[in-house]
């Protein structure tokens, strides 16, 4: 059994198993709520309205998890923090990767629009 009394809980109890299964349903629900974000930005292949600041400021309090996490031992902060640090680098990345792609898109849509004589200007 699990003692609470440091957090003012005198007579709260909980068991070991249920603090487990409490922490991979938490890790669970974790790891899957960036996923369908990840198929929305790949299906779209654009995730200009995603911020970069908060993918940043995010990914810097999962390495303070999952510092905490070898701190404490705890393997559950440790996993739901790494996982959802690696989910959120394949957000930013892809955000990145498209960014570009689109940018180079509209580049050659634009040329694509100019004239012959314009296109042979910008050849030289």
């Amino acid at each position: 059994m699990s003692e609470w009394r440091g957090y003012g809980l005198e007579s709260v109890y909980v068991s070991n198993l249920i603090q487990e299964i409490v922490g991979i349903g938490a890790l669970i629900l974790s790891l899957s709520y960036r996923i369908p974000q990840i198929y929305d930005i790949y299906k779209s292949k654009k995730a200009d309205d995603i911020s970069t600041i908060m993918l940043i400021v995010q990914n810097l309090s999962y390495v303070l998890y999952i510092s905490y996490g070898v701190f404490v031992h705890d393997w559950i902060y440790i996993a739901s923090s790494i996982i959802s640090f690696i989910q959120n680098m394949i957000i930013y990345f892809m955000k990145r990767h498209y960014a570009r792609v689109n940018k180079y898109n509209m580049k050659k849509i634009k040329i694509g629009e100019m004239s012959v004589s314009q296109q042979s200007m910008i050849n030289l």
